[in-house]
């Protein structure tokens, strides 16, 4: 016997009834000698509706792989859809393949639910994607280009080719083995993450973004919109994709390739099933597109008011000084000969800790150190030993501290090497040895450098997309990340720069995880605990 097709479907009770049809018409073109494994990703599928998906298809061939999704999680993590769009919260659950299925499924084919098959796809199935993370078919709408309308957004920030073309995600040949390794889920959800509210097409913009054209392109028949389907070329359409909000089951449906649906619905637990018109239908249409258009116009100006909110959040905010501080911080030269190395830190409050680690970081070569202390109450007295450098403490008030010490940055971190440290530990170099910061600067000068990472933990380089605190910007970087249990769920970032020529320019997000427009050091650091006091060996 053949090896099986694994066919991957998710549907809420919404699409239970076309996910039949859609089952039903593959089932009946597919070759009776395949064996056929339906991974159903079901969302709030009460039994009886379960019980006549799995009815609509009586056949020896198919063995179904019941997975009910826990949506909490999901929506807790901020991944909704807009309330005007004709997608639900399942439109991500093609992102939770690689997590979903056994370990033991290597390759499977996603299909949504609003689709027909025409055609037996053994040979989409047997299509070759060792090489590649998944195989999808273009978007058939000709202005379907990055730049376009309904392109991608910040593709010029994302550095992606205005003409690339986009596909479409209702049919995709997944190879999960690259997949997992690749992170293609965690690095989409970042994206989701950063710009989720602003996208047009929610999973579908994430890939085309991750995957940046490194896919392999599908024979266009194998995703047709029905407007397509039977005209010129696409006379010989393998499957036909209602991929609008405008589908074949409502009572106004009025597009081509209607018959092609309810003939598959016939033969399901459905059977004989139609579209009644409502009473009032036309002018209830009509209120429904005017609601909808009043809907994606507050969308809009809410997207347009979070976006000035942010801006205006960032110029206005002012960290207060908590203390007279030094008159030389202001300026951009002095020091030992040149620009000074400035240390910029925020601590929860200042304690005798803080105080070894400037101890520590004055001797390393730190000639100056900006402080923001979040509890706002901060005082030099508190600090043993004394600090034997310039010391600036600041409040930010409510602010989020990173966007306060953000705000340090720009006002004083402008040219100088800047130390982004932290409270507790040290920057080392791979022996654990304090780093020379005068001499090490110096060398990544000659070098061109303007970044070196520190690396707190085990992890590997991810691609990610990042966003600027102050100037809303979008970019992508590498970043040392230790990949979540679940792609969801927000990475643990492995690396993040500590050492800078600062520039205002320069692309950095909360915790400078990210570096977008500033080139890379190829060289890592590491974190140590500053050393213990002179008398803590004799301490019982």
């Amino acid at each position: 016997m053949a090896d099986p097709i694994h066919i991957a479907v998710s549907c809420d009770r919404e699409y239970a009834m076309p996910l039949a049809a859609m089952l039903a018409s593959l089932t009946a073109r597919a070759d009776p000698g395949r064996p056929l494994v339906i991974h159903a990703l079901g969302y709030d599928l009460p039994t009886a509706i379960w019980n006549n998906l799995t009815s609509s298809l009586d056949d020896r061939r198919v063995q179904w792989h019941r997975i009910d999704v826990d949506v909490s999680e999901l929506l807790a993590r901020g991944f909704r859809t807009r309330p005007h769009d004709h997608v639900s919260i399942v439109t991500y659950f093609r992102l939770l393949l690689p997590e979903l299925l056994p370990p033991t499924v290597e390759k499977v084919l996603y299909l949504d639910s609003d689709l027909i098959v025409r055609e037996d796809i053994s040979a989409l199935w047997d299509t070759d994607i060792a090489a590649v993370d998944f195989a999808a078919a273009p978007e058939r709408d000709a202005a379907a280009q990055a730049s376009s309308r309904r392109g991608i957004r910040f593709y010029r920030d994302l550095g992606l080719k205005p003409q690339q073309a986009i596909f479409n995600v209702g049919v995709l040949l997944i190879n999960l083995r690259r997949w997992r390794q690749s992170q293609l889920a965690l690095r989409a959800f970042v994206y989701l993450r950063c710009l989720g509210h602003e996208l047009r097409w929610y999973e579908q913009d994430a890939l085309n973004v991750v995957a940046n054209g490194s896919y392999l392109e599908l024979d266009p028949r194998w995703n047709v919109p029905p407007r397509e389907a039977g005209r010129g070329s696409h006379a010989s359409a393998a499957i036909v994709h209602y991929l609008t909000a405008h589908k074949p089951w409502h009572w106004d449906y009025s597009w081509p390739q209607r018959e092609l649906f309810f003939e598959a619905l016939d033969r399901t637990a459905w059977a004989g099933w139609r579209p009644l018109r409502p009473r009032l239908g036309r002018p209830k249409r009509l209120i429904r597109k005017v609601s909808k258009a009043v809907l994606k116009r507050r969308h809009a100006l809410s997207s347009a008011w979070r976006s000035l909110g942010r801006d205006v959040s960032y110029r206005l905010l002012a960290p207060q000084p908590l203390q007279s501080g030094h008159r030389a911080l202001s300026e951009r030269r002095g020091g030992r000969g040149g620009t000074e190395i400035r240390l910029f830190l925020a601590v929860p409050c200042v304690n005798v800790a803080l105080g070894r680690v400037l101890e520590a970081y004055g001797h390393a070569g730190v000639d100056r150190a900006v402080v923001l202390d979040r509890s706002g109450t901060g005082n030099p007295a508190q600090l043993l030993p004394a600090p034997r450098i310039p010391l600036h403490l600041f409040g930010c008030g409510e602010a989020p501290p990173e966007l306060g010490l953000r705000r340090l940055l720009d006002r004083y971190g402008e040219r100088h090497w800047c130390v982004l440290g932290d409270g507790s530990r040290l920057i080392v170099d791979e022996g654990g040895s304090p780093i020379a910061l005068r001499e090490y600067c110096a060398r990544l000068d000659l070098e061109g450098v303007d970044v070196a990472e520190a690396v707190t933990g085990p992890g590997q380089p991810i691609e990610l997309i990042g966003r600027d605190l102050r100037s809303g910007r979008v970019f992508r970087s590498t970043a040392l990340a230790r990949c979540p249990a679940q792609a969801y769920d927000p990475p643990v970032f492995g690396s993040r720069a500590v050492l800078l020529r600062y520039r205002k320019t320069m692309l950095l997000d909360a915790g400078a995880v990210l570096v977008g427009n500033a080139r890379r050091s190829i060289r890592f650091l590491w974190f140590n605990p500053p050393p213990p006091p002179p008398d803590s060996a004799s301490t019982v």
